[in-house]
């Protein structure tokens, strides 16, 4: 999983780095599964936010991930 990076205190301190996971369509189960609530995520099309509701929702043989975010809408991926 790509992580890029958002915030950086001036003295490049990597401990106060803020990063943001890249959500995309080829990502494992296991990696979309480890993304949790308060996480800072970005998709391909660059909508980006912080996660503040998670729905997997199985339809048939896909799976539906819906990550809600904060002020910014919803990323959908399906597997």
């Amino acid at each position: 999983m790509r992580l890029k990076p958002v915030l950086k205190n001036k003295q490049k301190n990597k401990s106060f780095e803020c990063y943001m996971k890249l959500i995309k369509k080829t990502l494992t189960r296991q990696e979309l599964d480890s993304i949790r609530c308060g996480d800072r995520v970005f998709d391909e099309s660059g909508k980006s936010g912080v996660v503040e509701d998670i729905e997997i929702v199985k339809y048939k043989a896909a799976t539906h991930y819906y990550y809600r975010l904060k002020n910014s809408g919803t990323i959908l991926i399906i597997v």
